[in-house]
């Protein structure tokens, strides 16, 4: 039985030892139970304990509550007039202590309110949430619940002060991706909302996530589902209001979750007021906001600046017959680019986009498209199509010389929030630079999205490829690359993913979504993704082993810009030719973004659960036939689901969080087609996890560098695992003594 010891040094403090039974049967949030012993100690340390959300209980009734040191140095904008006479013992300067007692007169002194207090009971001992303060804000700063935040408790004359470790949060969460429009319908008009996603977080909560990611919930056009920003101060009609936001993003920390927000800031909707005061004419202020070139004359032809080919298809340029000049979009015609380059349009960017949200709550980004803000030189690319007149430029117009700069003037905003970052970043073979951008020193990004893993097998169009156009070991290079980035001396990080709302679901592409082997690649999977280093990010849908749509759909149910753009491109570059357009179907059922888009199938209700059964609209995309086999309802009372499994795997992920999450990662035999074995090590401790991507079983034969050292069973993927045989799409994951 392990005990901690709470003393405080005050007239009115007691101390007592709690046995770990105490701990647990107290009434703690969500998630906040079974306390452990920190493993750090410090000669001044009474207590250390790491629990798993941040209440400590007191084991006396007294009636004054410890005293907390707060941070001094409070910005004047962050003071409001102090009164009240419950606080005569709080003082705001440096050193003094606040007496917590006092938050009710407290919560007038600051704009930015904690997101827990404490709480009295005359019935039993009150817990405390600790109150920490971030050096960087100079304010109030409420933690929570985050399973492995070690917070130590001091004890030093006069008084009490709570420190954590200096692991930041963001590294040992789980992420889990909302796409609103298709996560669940609240009020039956066929299109997912935010309310909706407020009455799933119990259900998120339940998987073993600690921070939600909402893709853009902006108001737009939705010429690219959002993609395209008309206002970063409000929200899309159809998905809620202002206010709805506002609750969605209190209620998430309610539950001990965090938030965070897609940020689209490398373009707007071409109806954004910027763009339009921009292109009204050639002097207007905001012109230089966007980037504008004059054409060039070919033979007396007016043609566009350079021969870039868009992420959408066709010249990244645009005519604009008002100004008769060109405006640069790296995406859709509807998505001018903004101009990094000009300071004020950084710090409208800033202001508008950021911190408009991070006041609200939001505690960080998924940062989109991060590393197109600097462009370099719009040279001409090199022919590498030669039956197009647009040519890719990915590596010219990614990574520019100016991004250090422009990232780091962004962080200096986010560091005063304790916000995370996640950029995207296409285009970015060389990890040298992925390094870079991802390194604590350099205060750039927390981490990105290296896309090496999710690219396996894509052709030359990502889409002009064929179903299983790769091999494992191809795979396995991807997630070296990946997990080599924590590799020391690294101080960078990285991100495990397969699935988001940009790549088709994982079962399909990676494992087999034949109905025999579905729910054991889905579990293969998890295990595999827990056992990655990095901060794991899981898509909506990932959970219930969700599949792509079947083949028998036709062309109408691709929805995506994407998609329609690679299919028109085929018809007129073959004149419609029936043989390369039912290939360019085959390849979009394998590969294009809508299937993750599709409804999430809540149960085999009307709708499959994702609208109300009285909806007099249908789901604005068609949802699955397969809700009789694969629905939240039926998977949350179905201990061999694979909901249930992720469940189970992602507690384990959280109990070997050093080895699993931190370890450093090696593949012990890369050339193998159908089996994929690496190990885990951290600080002398060491795991291994081992894969059989075949639909038929393997004999469990470990590499000659582990297979004489003895290994104790974590968890399998299967149930009733057979011991020296791997089952089709079975994955372990052993301790070595």
């Amino acid at each position: 039985m392990s005990l901690a010891t709470c003393r405080f040094a005050h007239p009115m403090s007691c101390e007592k030892p709690l046995p770990h039974a105490f701990l647990n049967s107290l009434d703690f949030p969500r998630g906040a139970t079974d306390f452990e012993p920190h493993p750090h100690g410090d000669a001044h340390v009474e207590s250390a304990i790491k629990p798993k959300s941040l209440s400590l209980p007191l084991p006396c009734r007294t009636d004054s509550e410890p005293d907390i040191i707060f941070p001094g140095n409070l910005p004047a904008s962050q003071r409001h007039p102090h009164s009240g006479p419950t606080c005569t013992k709080g003082r705001q300067s440096n050193g003094p202590p606040l007496n917590y007692w006092c938050w009710q007169s407290l919560k007038h002194m600051y704009k930015r309110a904690p997101r827990a207090v404490a709480s009295h009971s005359q019935e039993r001992p009150f817990p405390i949430h600790i109150v920490y303060p971030s050096p960087a804000v100079h304010t109030f700063t409420a933690t929570k619940p985050n399973r492995q935040l070690g917070h130590r408790l001091w004890t030093s004359t006069p008084h009490h002060k709570m420190t954590v470790t200096q692991r930041p949060w963001w590294k040992d969460g789980v992420v889990y991706q909302i796409y609103p429009a298709s996560f669940k319908d609240s009020n039956g008009d066929g299109i997912g909302d935010l309310n909706g996603i407020i009455s799933e977080l119990d259900y998120i909560r339940s998987i073993g996530v600690d921070v939600i990611w909402i893709c853009p919930m902006y108001d737009s056009p939705q010429v690219d589902m959002g993609y395209d920003v008309r206002n970063y101060e409000d929200v899309y009609a159809p998905y809620g209001t202002l206010q709805d936001m506002e609750r969605l993003i209190d209620e998430t920390h309610n539950r001990g979750m965090r938030i965070i927000l897609d940020l689209v800031v490398n373009h707007t909707s071409d109806q954004h007021k910027w763009f339009q005061e921009s292109r009204s004419s050639k002097d207007n202020p905001k012109r230089d906001w966007y980037i504008w070139r004059p054409a060039r004359y070919v033979n007396g032809e007016r043609k566009p600046p350079n021969n870039w080919v868009g992420n959408f298809t066709g010249s990244v340029w645009q005519w604009d017959e008002h100004t008769q000049e060109y405006y640069l979009h790296l995406f859709c015609p509807e998505q001018p680019d903004l101009n990094w380059e000009n300071s004020e349009t950084r710090q409208a960017i800033y202001k508008s986009a950021m911190e408009f949200w991070l006041e609200r709550g939001v505690d960080g980004f998924r940062v989109d498209t991060v590393n197109m803000y600097s462009k370099g030189e719009m040279m001409d690319a090199p022919v590498t199509d030669p039956g197009s007149e647009w040519q890719f430029a990915g590596f010219q117009y990614c990574n520019g010389p100016r991004m250090a700069e422009f990232l780091s003037e962004m962080n200096a905003i986010l560091e005063k929030y304790d916000a995370m970052t996640v950029g995207e970043c296409p285009n970015t073979p060389d990890m040298k630079r992925v390094l870079e951008y991802v390194s604590a020193k350099e205060k750039q990004l927390n981490m990105v999205f290296q896309f090496d893993v999710v690219d396996v097998g894509q052709g030359p169009y990502k889409f002009q490829t064929t179903p299983r156009n790769w091999i494992l070991p191809q795979f396995k290079r991807a997630i070296a690359r990946t997990q080599d980035l924590i590799r020391a001396p690294s101080d960078g990080w990285t991100t495990v993913f397969l699935e988001n709302h940009d790549q088709s679901r994982s079962i399909t592409r990676f494992t087999s979504d034949l109905p025999q082997h579905r729910v054991a690649g889905g579990k293969m999977l998890a295990l595999m993704m827990a056992a990655l280093s990095g901060t794991l990010f899981i898509y909506q849908g990932q959970e219930l082993g969700m599949t792509n749509f079947p083949e028998t759909w036709d062309m109408s149910e691709y929805k995506d810009v994407d998609s329609s753009n690679y299919y028109k491109m085929v018809a007129a570059r073959t004149n419609n030719d029936p043989k390369a357009l039912a290939d360019a179907k085959a390849s979009l059922q394998h590969l294009a973004r809508d299937h993750s888009r599709v409804p999430i199938s809540w149960s085999a209700a009307p709708f499959n659960g994702f609208s109300p059964a009285e909806a007099k609209e249908q789901p604005w995309m068609r949802p699955l036939e397969d809700a009789e086999v694969c629905n939240a309802k039926q998977q949350q009372s179905d201990k061999t689901s694979v909901l249930a499994f992720w469940k189970r795997i992602l507690q384990v992920r959280k109990e070997w969080n050093d080895v699993l999450v931190h370890g450093e990662y090696d593949d012990l035999d890369v050339e193998h087609l159908e089996i994929f074995c690496f190990s885990k090590t951290y600080n002398g401790k060491k795991a291994v996890a081992i894969c059989n991507f075949s639909e038929t079983a393997r004999e469990l034969e470990f590499p000659a560098s582990v297979r004489d050292i003895k290994k104790e069973l974590l968890v399998s993927s299967v149930d009733g695992h057979v011991e020296n045989e791997l089952k089709a799409f079975e994955g372990r994951i052993y301790l070595l003594a």
